[in-house]
């Protein structure tokens, strides 16, 4: 399974095409406490 997230919808046909294979290095992430300025935490 693959899941592919998104909140725009233009964005949904480039999700069509994902990469996958054997050395591609993934990971699963759990989120436990958001910062409270959660949109802006990343300095953009």
């Amino acid at each position: 399974s693959i899941l592919a997230w998104t909140t725009t919808p233009w964005t949904l046909p480039g999700n069509v095409g994902l990469a996958v294979g054997p050395d591609v290095t993934y990971v699963k992430v759990r989120v436990s406490e958001a910062a409270a300025n959660w949109n802006g935490a990343g300095g953009a």
